[in-house]
């Protein structure tokens, strides 16, 4: 079923002219054309000017440069997409996008920076150079013991 005019169209697996499955493990550097559904996991670089959808169940850790970029899964590496970045609510992304268009859910999770300006220094642009997302600490001795007291 078609949806209606101004309605988001959702891209499914079977809509995909090459799918890499959830029990698929690909590691290198892949340029392809038409749309390419990641289900399982892929490191290295991706690299097309049509579309990536990663799947809920999909894990990639890569730098990307795309038309389009769907995120439903993970995401860790950069993001240069030429078109748009739509992150879904189960999406996450750990890296920096740059982006014309950018679609973000309620629950979706975005950790690094967003460029929607015309401008991509290519230079700082690399998977190595991620800054890992803040780790919490377990509640220190003091912190315990503040909370057995009542402080």
């Amino acid at each position: 079923m078609l949806p209606k005019k101004g309605e988001p169209r959702q891209v499914t697996i079977d809509e995909s002219k090459t799918v890499l499955g959830s029990n698929a493990v690909f590691k290198g550097e892949l340029t392809f054309e038409d749309t390419l559904c990641i289900d399982g996991e892929f490191e290295g670089k991706l690299t097309t000017s049509d579309k990536l959808i990663v799947a809920e169940e999909g894990a990639v850790l890569a730098d990307i440069e795309a038309g389009t970029v769907i995120c439903r899964g993970k995401i860790t590496g950069n993001i240069i997409a030429s078109q748009k970045i739509e992150i879904h609510s189960t999406g996450k992304i750990l890296g920096d996008v740059h982006t014309p268009a950018l679609m973000v859910e309620l629950g979706a999770v975005i950790h690094g920076k967003s460029n929607m300006s015309g401008f991509i220094d290519h230079s700082s642009f690399s998977v190595t150079e991620l800054t890992p997302p803040p780790t919490r600490k377990p509640d220190s001795k003091d912190d315990s013991e503040k909370k057995e007291n009542g402080k």
